[in-house]
């Protein structure tokens, strides 16, 4: 992501990235953070996480967090 932001000069960059692999690692706290951190002007979060793909339900409450 810093290499990214550091290229990308005056352009915005932004991420979007899943709650995690599954229910037992979840990973989205700390890659907003990161990003964050790291300069990232937005971020996106998909509510599913990895192992889910595009099925089951979306747990839209983690991006309240």
């Amino acid at each position: 992501m810093r290499a990214a932001v550091q290229s990308a000069g005056a352009v915005p960059v932004t991420i979007k990235f899943r709650i995690g692999l599954n229910d037992r690692y979840q990973t989205y706290l700390d890659a907003g953070r990161i990003a964050a951190e790291e300069g990232c002007a937005a971020v996106g979060l998909h509510a599913r996480t990895a192992a889910q793909l595009y099925a089951g339900e979306a747990d839209w409450s983690r991006s309240r967090a």
